[in-house]
């Protein structure tokens, strides 16, 4: 039975094992789609939350590896972020499980080509990486390894990842989630393995969830888990633990990162059963009882002093009910440069209807401007979040 191991944070020097180490080099050949409102000419800004699977080549090894974390991107050629990678068993070594956080540069071209370098000092490891900024899409591919861990002797050929924009920079809490979420699961090995099911947060901590294991063939088995929990930290990062159940020796821990205005969530489970599960990424979705659309808005060069266009935001009530809103609101680095000139929607929206807010750009200084729009409603999931970014000249 391969050993499990909790999460640890990253500490300086912390020493890894060779088999470590070339596992953790598994997972620097990836792709990663991530989606936003991004123009091709301007530097890419926000946060993503973003998992990535890889699988070995070696056939001694059970699965492969697994990173799941934000990217956040300042608009003015920095990125940072944090992570959680998950390794598999190699050759009798056991899993494990590394939480800490990356640093690193990026710059762009007007054809929307570009570069990202990425440092994760911990592990000793440098990464550069070519971008393309394409439809409103950003992948990544890693171009470059310097370090101990770069010696591919048991590399995975290639590793393909997904990501979602975060849609909001305001602190998240417990209060974030509530509601039940579809949910769908794949372990890749050491046989292939989907679970389904319905994952219920109650908004203050608690999580019931009930689904169905489907196995190659025609076997199902059904299973309801009860005593989980959930914690949610400020940034849209967050463990949900699930205790032993009947006839389980362990029981499972799984991190995950909120995207898309609460309505979804990336998970990576961190915690195997001891059965060889190395991990397992799903994809949780939910209709959110609102929406704001788009998640974020980018301004052209504007000159400091001037009004741009103006650009609209879409809110839409889910509810069947009439949904209250409250006044709107900037927060952010420069909630000054960006102003409401119109809008459709007064203090109360009606069921299933939507309405429109004008939002315009007034730079109060030169170079790289951002702040939120803050939409505050009775949805559960309010309030409603529009990156807004923007350059002064």
């Amino acid at each position: 039975m391969p050993s499990t191991r909790s999460l640890q944070p990253l500490r300086s020097g912390l020493k890894l094992s060779a088999p470590a180490l070339s596992r953790f080099a598994s997972i620097l050949v990836l792709v990663l789609a991530m989606v936003g409102t991004i123009s091709a000419q301007t530097l890419p800004s926000g946060p993503f939350g973003f998992v990535v699977n890889s699988v070995f080549n070696d056939s001694s090894t059970q699965g492969g590896a697994a990173i799941l974390g934000l990217m956040n991107f300042d608009g003015n050629g920095n990125v940072s972020g944090p992570y959680t990678l998950e390794l598999g068993s190699l050759d009798g070594v056991g899993e494990e499980t590394i939480t800490g956080n990356f640093t690193g540069t990026y710059s762009s071209k007007p054809d929307g080509t570009g570069t990202i370098s990425l440092s994760l000092p911990a592990a000793g490891v440098t990464l550069t990486l070519a971008m393309a900024i394409a439809n409103h899409d950003l992948q990544l591919v890693v171009t470059g390894c310097v370090g101990s861990p770069c010696n591919l002797s048991e590399a995975v050929m290639s590793g393909i990842g997904a990501a979602e924009f975060n849609g909001a920079v305001s602190p998240f809490t417990e209060k974030s989630l509530n509601g039940s979420y579809g949910f769908q699961s794949t372990k890749v090995a050491p046989s292939p393995l989907t679970t389904v099911g319905v994952w219920t947060f109650d908004g203050a901590g608690n999580l019931s969830t009930s689904g169905k294991v489907v196995t190659p063939g025609p076997t199902q088995q059904s299973a309801v888990q009860v005593g989980a929990t959930y914690s949610v930290n400020a940034d849209g990062t967050g463990t949900i633990t699930i205790p032993p159940q009947t006839g389980a020796a362990m029981g499972q821990t799984h991190v995950f990162v909120i995207t898309n205005n609460h309505s979804e969530l990336l998970t990576l489970q961190t915690n195997r059963a001891g059965d060889g599960v190395l991990y397992s990424i799903g994809q949780l979705q939910a209709t959110a009882q609102a929406t704001a659309s788009p998640i974020s808005l980018t301004y052209a060069a504007q000159k400091v002093g001037t009004t741009s266009a103006a650009r609209k935001v879409t809110l839409k009530n889910n509810l069947s009910t009439a949904l209250t809103i409250q006044p709107f609101t900037f927060t952010g680095a420069d909630p000054n440069d960006f102003g409401v000139s119109t809008t459709t929607c007064g203090t109360s929206l009606a069921e299933k209807s939507s309405c429109t807010i004008s939002v315009v750009f007034k730079p109060t200084a030169t170079g790289a401007r951002t702040a939120t729009l803050n939409v505050t409603d009775g949805a559960n999931n309010s309030p409603q979040t529009v990156f807004l970014t923007g350059t002064g000249e």
